[in-house]
């Protein structure tokens, strides 16, 4: 009786033990924080939903995690690791040899990682797998154990979009909270607070051949290397944006460069392709394509491009044409999250439903949680003649080809200059008839945001000081908060005046200094305009002590200098002006005051209204005659001669006569030519867009 008592004792406290536990864990992974994965739809930017999949039951290792794939990797020796909402699973195809066919291992919060929503995937040359999940990044070493790289800092509520490599040793890893650089012996955090990063959320990124950073989220943005760099300074370089504007609802999924100079985007708005050489855009859209939500892009060992769409994938055959895969034809599910190519060629499809392969486009492949299954690929007759008809077009039909790109480039063209014209419409009329260079550069800062709308530019037109900060802070792409104009650093700043935010972003870009009074209003001078400029940009002070310039103070020299040297603003040159006294007499060459007589009473009239206009309009404050006034008439005046003596006392008696052909005349001269800069005067709407387009443009 006491054995079966105690042997009941012991079962009881076993439960407990059980309970206690099976208790401590949910309570544990209820309190956890799991930020929700940004999946942008066709329709909508808002979350698809907080995917929080962590696994609470007993973990099965003789299947894959889950059916909803997110991400896509190959080892070496054949491994697919597939990154799941649940996890990470590590299986080998049915064809691959040993132990193919089978799951080999599967990790989630039981076994190393401490998030199960696995967003992104790399495997690096040491058959390493980095994770990217909505928590943290780790290390899958030997598809054995798991390490976190990146210790000693904060990730709370990050999500890891994609993982890059850079130059030798770097990896970029691209999140909600900014961009990271990596290497072993250093972390570096951008965001739009310690660097020039325009946008935070970075939901893809991407390294084309030339070295130019690509980042995509609510549109497309670049950043050039600058000459000898091996990688984009993100503290100074200025990035470009594309289609990133908020009211566009303009998403990028992936961004894929290409082996031609060129740059692919999977968007919400379609497939979009940028020809770097000549920096033109395409896009797709349907009918072409499954959906107008494209997801996921990759190359196939052909170069041929694939992309993944919300309702169905396609093979792009030629500049026009896609070969559509879907239901229809064997794909698992229509709503593709991730593309890949393994190193047998073979095309990988990550869906809502699992993972398909397509093996040399006949032989699809499929893996769920309910296992491994094999089917044909069924193509109708009209799609495999499709394909026929293509293939032999391009061996049979290159001229032809280049003819219909050349065709298309101008269909292109054509196109954009219609809108081009159609979007300028109703703004800067007064440019039309005007310099059309001049107009391209005033148009190429009001398409990127740096000009306001307006009816007329006024290009003569003095600039405020407000006007001219506004358009430097949006060149420089610095952050001003639109909402922030109820506060500010100058007690003569009125609340709600639009320029405000960017006043302060200003003082806090360190452009301009905290005072207490701003002069909102007050005309910017020349000098200022280049002292904002070089700070602005960037622009290191030159070690000059010297100028040509005569109108300069010691501590502009090295500002106008440097402006001048950069080649953003010039001087003046003028002439010297000199004079010298000559009586009229002299002045027209008269000797005592007698020529021919004037024939005719109305010559006599003319004179005297010459001698009247002289005497009376036109002396200057000194008493003298301008050269200048004289010379207007003289051509008149010589062509009649002037009276002599005689005709002129008839007139106005010899006094008058006398007096007025002894009268001085300022005749002026050119003395040679100085340099001016001007310092003091007002900064021209011209004078800025030339500086800020050559600034921009370089």
């Amino acid at each position: 009786m006491r054995f079966l008592n105690f042997k009941r004792f012991f079962i009881l406290l076993l439960m407990f033990v059980f309970i206690g536990q099976t208790f401590y864990f949910n309570l544990a992974f209820a309190n956890k924080k799991s930020a929700p994965l940004f999946i942008p739809t066709a329709n909508t930017q808002e979350t698809k939903g907080t995917l929080n999949a962590k696994i609470r039951g007993q973990m099965r290792q003789d299947k894959i995690l889950h059916n909803h794939i997110t991400a896509l990797a190959f080892g070496k020796n054949g491994q697919v690791y597939l990154g799941t909402v649940a996890g990470l699973s590590i299986f080998t195809p049915p064809d691959y040899g040993v132990g193919s066919g089978e799951v080999i291992k599967n990790f989630t919060a039981h076994n190393g990682l401490d998030d199960n929503f696995i967003s992104s995937l790399y495997l690096n040359k040491q058959e390493q797998v980095w994770i990217g999940t909505t928590d943290l990044p780790y290390i899958l070493k030997d598809d054995q154990k798991i390490e976190k790289p990146l210790t000693g800092v904060d990730f709370e509520d990050i999500i890891i979009y994609e993982i890059v490599p850079g130059q030798e040793g770097v990896l970029w890893l691209a999140t909600n909270k900014g961009l990271i650089r990596y290497t072993v012996d250093r972390i570096e955090i951008y965001n739009t607070e310690n660097s020039r990063l325009p946008i935070n959320l970075i939901t893809t990124f991407a390294i084309d051949n030339e070295g130019i950073f690509w980042l995509g989220s609510n549109g497309m943005h670049s950043l050039n290397p600058e000459q000898g760099e091996k990688e984009p300074n993100l503290f100074v370089n200025f990035w470009q944006s594309y289609f990133a504007i908020d009211e566009l609802k303009f998403w990028v999924n992936q961004i894929l460069p290409g082996k031609n100079n060129d740059v692919w985007f999977a968007t919400n708005r379609g497939l979009f392709h940028l020809k770097k050489d000549k920096w033109e855009w395409e896009n797709f859209t349907t009918p072409d394509l499954p959906s107008e939500n494209v997801t996921a892009l990759a190359f196939d060992k052909n170069n041929n491009l694939w992309l993944g769409t919300t309702m169905g994938a396609a093979k792009m055959l030629d500049e026009k044409k896609f070969q559509i895969y879907n239901i229809d034809n064997g794909l698992i599910n229509e709503r593709i999250n991730t593309l890949a190519v393994d190193s047998l060629g073979n095309m990988w499809f990550g869906t809502n439903s699992g993972v398909a392969r397509l093996h040399d486009e006949r032989k699809w492949l499929i893996v769920t949680q309910e296992g491994i299954s094999e089917k044909e690929l069924t193509l109708r007759e009209d799609q495999v003649k499709k394909i026929n008809a293509v293939e032999e077009a391009k061996k049979l039909a290159e001229e032809k080809i280049l003819q219909e790109k050349e065709r298309q480039e101008k269909i292109i063209a054509d196109e954009l200059l219609k809108k081009e014209i159609a979007k300028r419409k109703g703004i800067f009329t007064d440019l039309k008839r005007g310099n059309q260079e001049f107009t391209d550069k005033v148009f190429t800062l009001y398409d990127r945001g740096i000009l306001s709308k307006k009816k007329n530019f006024l290009p003569e037109q003095k600039i405020s000081r407000e006007e001219f900060l506004t358009a430097v802070i949006r060149a420089i792409n610095f952050p001003a908060q639109k909402d922030d104009n109820a506060w500010t650093y100058f007690v003569d700043l009125q609340a709600d005046h639009w320029a405000i935010p960017y006043i302060n972003a200003s003082v806090r870009s360190g452009i301009i200094d905290k005072a207490r009074y701003f002069n909102l209003g007050k005309e910017l001078t020349r000098f200022e305009a280049v002292e904002i400029a070089l700070k602005a940009f960037g622009i290191r002070l030159e070690k000059i002590n010297k100028t040509d310039f005569e109108d300069l103070l010691p501590l502009q020299i090295q500002w106008v200098e440097t402006a001048i040297k950069f080649g953003i603003i010039s001087g003046f040159e003028e002439k010297i002006p000199a004079q010298e006294e000559k009586t009229i007499e002299e002045f027209f060459g008269l000797k005592g005051g007698k020529v021919d007589k004037f024939s005719g009473h109305e010559r006599i009239k003319q004179f005297q209204m010459v001698l009247k206009y002289f005497s009376f309009y036109n002396k200057e404050p000194n008493g003298k005659y301008d050269s200048d006034t004289i010379n207007a008439v003289a051509d008149y005046q010589l062509k009649y001669n002037l009276a002599d003596y005689n005709q002129g006392l008839g007139v106005f008696g010899k006094k008058t006569s006398d007096h007025f052909f002894q009268q001085k005349v300022i005749i002026k001269k050119d003395a040679g030519t100085r340099k001016l800069f001007k310092p003091d005067d007002g900064f021209t709407r011209t004078e800025m867009v030339e500086m800020i387009y050559k600034l921009i443009s370089k």
